[in-house]
């Protein structure tokens, strides 16, 4: 009787101590809360999405592992579970735009970075939301009939003078039965209108008033809840376009057939495909409109270890013939990354595992090619440029850092490997460990927080050798109280400074404008450092 007592006294007490484990772990988890309201108003807004990525998080806003909440009735939102780290926040709400700094940004683009300690609560994280513009008009063809299911895109204007596509969070906007689109939820700015490309429809890029050049596109000015109407234009007569052809070989100019060729427009975004190049290796591209073009390969499943140059392609206004576009085998690299005490990683398959090319003076070449990473940890590279090759391991779970790279030459974490066309490389180890270090604290302009507005703190490795890839440089914004927190920190010595608001973003040259005011800061593995600093404007 007195062992079966003892006995479940021994898991009273085993359940107890977990529960309390439980409880600690949850304790240890910090929240962001707050509210978000109408600008214009300080009306509450219901059912606005905030979504937290988290340290190293992904683009991809619909994965999980990104916490997201909705705000009640009141306006209120709480995002809860957080670990310590730098969380990003994004809000949006179907036709508005969120405010930062009273800025207008684009939802999903632009965030919020708030720094979190272990446990910590954040409140009063409050956004304000503006009323986003309208563009809308009418598509017709040549004869003014309707153009039906016609994708229309908004193009901002940089400040730099180009444009680039906007990124919308919800549905592309396509012309109805009437050929009407509305575009709608912009943020303030000026903006270009025009169609995307598309071989099956045959009209071509046309901007709005109906012209087919970017430089001689109306430019649209659109404020806060402004609705620009009767934007219409026409998309003029069917284009046949321009074509690009020549021939795939390889490196010693024999045809190559049944390959593709892929050529992306780097104003448009939009991309071409060939059809399969023939027995002497002849391909075409048709229905291309002017742009400037990056021809690649564009291999399927059975191709994939093929590597091709890139070749810069500018299509004016006539077609382009007779490029030469050569291929060869590209090599093969496997192993497996392992974890120093066995833990395991939140997301494996969010680690990047890349091989690229480097230059003649070291720096990263214009080829790389990327891992497919198993749920068992192993990875394979396949299509590896020939030559010289560095690996770079970006790890999206800032709890862990990387401590080496391991071949049957040693520790390659910062030495290139030489390639040869069609080569094997197996048995590559890939070591990480815990420990990351944190480094956190305040930013204050002259002594005036309200001056760091915008700012970002960086933190980059002192060896050379270090930051020739990135993936050791880390980067944490200033939040609008002046904190910063930088995660995921090898073991090593760092540059660490302040860029303000508008100035270039350019690594290099960002170093060289703060040799004189960086701080050199020593981390220690799984060490918490504070810092602050003062921003030199």
């Amino acid at each position: 009787m007195k062992s079966i007592a003892a006995f479940c006294l021994a898991i009273l007490i085993a359940s107890l101590a977990l529960s309390l484990r439980g409880r600690a772990q949850d304790q240890a988890l910090g929240e962001i809360s707050g509210r978000v309201v109408l600008d214009e108003t300080g009306k509450p807004l219901k059912n606005v999405e905030v979504r937290a990525r988290g340290p190293g998080g992904d683009k991809d806003f619909y994965v999980p592992g990104v916490k997201l909440a909705y705000t009640d009735k009141e306006g209120y939102y709480t995002i809860t579970g957080l670990r310590a780290g730098s969380y990003t926040l994004f809000v949006n709400k179907d036709g508005f735009v969120p405010l930062i700094d009273d800025i207008q940004v684009k939802p999903y683009e632009e965030g919020l970075e708030i720094p979190i300690s272990q446990g910590e609560s954040r409140r009063n994280i409050n956004f304000r939301m503006v009323r986003g513009g309208v563009i809308t008009g009418k598509i017709t063809d040549i004869d003014g009939n309707p153009v039906i299911g016609q994708l229309i895109t908004p193009f901002p204007k940089r400040d730099d003078g180009s444009y680039r596509q906007f990124q919308f969070a919800l549905e592309p906007r396509f012309t109805d039965d009437r050929g009407i689109y509305r575009i709608y939820g912009l943020p303030a700015g000026k903006y270009v209108i025009g169609t995307n490309q598309s071989q099956r429809r045959g009209y071509g890029v046309v901007y709005y008033p109906g012209v087919r050049s970017l430089a001689k596109a109306k430019i649209l000015e659109v404020s806060a809840g402004q609705e620009l109407t009767d934007i219409d234009f026409s998309l003029g007569r069917l284009s046949k376009g321009y074509s690009i052809s020549g021939k795939v070989v390889t490196g010693d100019g024999a045809p190559v057939s049944n390959v593709r060729i892929l050529a992306r427009a780097e104003v448009n975004s939009a991309s071409f495909n060939s059809n399969p190049s023939d027995a002497q290796g002849s391909f075409t591209i048709q229905g291309v409109e002017p742009d400037v073009y990056n021809l690649q390969l564009n291999p399927n499943y059975n191709q994939a270890n093929l590597v091709s140059e890139s070749k810069k392609v500018v299509v004016d206004s006539a077609d382009v013939t007779g490029l030469v576009l050569k291929v060869q085998q590209g090599a093969t690299i496997s192993g497996l990354i392992e974890i120093e005490d066995g833990g395991k990683l939140e997301r494996v398959d969010l680690m990047a595992i890349d091989a690229i090319s480097l230059t003649d003076d070291g720096s990263p070449g214009p080829r790389q090619a990327s891992a497919r990473i198993g749920s068992d940890y192993t990875f394979t590279i396949v299509g590896v440029p020939n030559g010289r090759v560095r690996l770079r391991v970006v790890i999206k779970d800032h709890r862990y850092y990387l401590k080496s790279i391991v071949s049957a030459e040693g520790d390659i974490s910062n030495f290139p490997l030489e390639v040869a066309p069609g080569a094997t490389l197996s048995g590559i180890r890939i070591l990480l460990t815990p420990g990351a270090a944190v480094l956190s604290g305040t930013v204050s302009a002259m002594g005036d927080r309200k001056g760091v507005k915008g700012s970002v703190v960086y933190a980059v490795p002192e060896e050379l050798e270090q930051r020739m890839l990135g993936e050791l440089i880390r980067t944490a914004a200033v939040d609008p109280w002046g904190r910063y927190l930088l995660s995921g920190l090898a073991p090593g010595r760092y540059l660490v400074f302040v860029r303000h608001r508008g100035e270039l973003s350019k690594l290099e040259d960002l170093i060289i404008s703060h040799q004189a005011d960086a701080v050199v800061v020593s981390v220690k593995a799984g060490e918490s450092k504070a810092l602050n600093l003062t921003l030199n404007q």
